[in-house]
């Protein structure tokens, strides 16, 4: 009898089919040439989408509890998020810790208003949550834990933008402590008994939400590019280069912009 294809394995060839949009994003985004203006943008980004992530969890857990004993899938996502909510608790204090060392004001980047695209995110997983099964947030959680940043993308980051120090101390946190949360999460998804249409579902919000960031990664590259032109030097090199034949302290700061 041949091996059977695990749910972790099944998504991560999903994810990979449709991520073209979001490589070309990300690759647009560390290596662009005003990496260290756009960062501090990136944060305010990941802020918004961070500050959900707790919420959502205990959102989940909440209406697996109400559906019936016999649920198995249901009974091993309170299992699962039960163990890995106290893993995530104030992390978004910590990254909004980092976006004020680089000299943002806290209250103004607590109160902005998201991009929709970043609301949309959180809102369809709230959505299947609540409407369908709260195991659609496996999707959502795979998809950021499942693929990690490298310590040492890190690094490369922090070395090209030569921003302090204290503005990384989230994302290393995470490129560390995920590579264990990513092995935690695919034994758990994997051990799941689920349906095709609970699998099916899961799919969805991770293919779907894959498609989300990598808009709102190109919408700030585009609303900066647009707000910030580059220098007239630097945009006749750009377009020469396309026609080209190919061979701390909290303290009031900076307005937040996203």
């Amino acid at each position: 009898m041949p091996p059977t294809t695990s749910h972790s394995e099944l998504l991560s060839f999903k994810l990979e089919l449709t991520s073209d949009p979001y490589a070309r994003a990300t690759r647009r985004l560390w290596n662009h040439s005003r990496l260290t203006e756009l960062f501090p943008r990136y944060l305010l980004r990941l802020y918004g989408l961070v500050r959900t992530g707790v919420p959502m969890m205990q959102e989940a857990v909440d209406c697996a509890r109400k559906l019936p004993e016999t649920d198995r899938v249901a009974a091993a996502l309170i299992d699962y998020f039960e163990h890995h909510i106290p893993e995530e608790v104030d992390h978004d204090e910590w990254l909004l810790d980092d976006i004020v060392s680089l000299g943002y004001d806290e209250a103004e980047v607590r109160g902005m208003i998201p991009s929709p695209l970043i609301a949309s995110v959180a809102g369809s997983q709230y959505y299947w949550i609540r409407h369908v099964h709260p195991v659609a947030l496996m999707g959502y959680i795979f998809l950021l834990e499942g693929n990690p940043p490298t310590a040492e993308h890190v690094e490369r980051i922090k070395a090209r933008t030569e921003l302090p120090e204290t503005a990384f101390r989230c994302l290393m946190h995470h490129a560390i402590a995920d590579v264990g949360h990513k092995e935690e999460l695919f034994e758990a998804f994997d051990a799941m008994p689920l349906t095709e249409q609970q699998a099916g579902l899961v799919g969805l919000s991770a293919t779907w939400c894959q498609h989300l960031l990598a808009q709102s990664l190109d919408e700030m590259i585009d609303l900066f590019e647009a707000d910030h032109p580059a220098p007239k030097r630097a945009r006749a090199r750009a377009k020469a280069s396309r026609t080209r034949p190919r061979s701390g302290a909290r303290t009031r700061g900076r307005r937040a912009s996203s």
